[in-house]
Formats: C-alpha cells, sequence, structure tokens
C-alpha cells in the first residue's frame, strides 16, 4: 500500500480546520437555558406525590379486579 505522503504545512494546518469547524458549530449552539422557577419547583417537590397517586391508583385496580372476580364467582 502506498500512503499519500502529507507536507508538513498540510499536517501542522490540518489542527486549524479542526478548531474553525468546532468554532463554526459552536456559533449555532444556545447560550443560556431558562427555567420557570415554579414549574421546576413543582416537578423536583412532585416525586412522592406522584408515588403515592400511581400506589393509590395500583390499588383501586386491584380492588376492582377483585370484585369483579367475586362478582364472576358468585355467577357459577
Amino acid at each position: 500500500m502506498s500512503e499519500q505522503k502529507l507536507s508538513n504545512q498540510d499536517i501542522l494546518g490540518h489542527g486549524a480546520s479542526v478548531w474553525h469547524a468546532k468554532r463554526k458549530a459552536r456559533q449555532g449552539q444556545i447560550q443560556e437555558i431558562t427555567f420557570d422557577d415554579k414549574a421546576r419547583r413543582k416537578y423536583l417537590t412532585g416525586f412522592h406525590k406522584r408515588k403515592l397517586a400511581r400506589k393509590h391508583l395500583a390499588e383501586e385496580k386491584w380492588k376492582e379486579r377483585k370484585r369483579q372476580e367475586k362478582i364472576v364467582e358468585r355467577a357459577e
């Protein structure tokens, strides 16, 4: 295999082109992110409430399923 020999200028100048590409990519990025403090606090403090709500919903579904099973048993 024959590899193409790069000149010293190409080797040393390669970093500049990489740097230029990175700089150009950074220009399209968002400079600052802002959060709604009330919504953020509600989300962060609501984990326990959401967990309890899921637990309550599962318990209600379980009770309904048991009730339906009793109805089916009585019908038999």
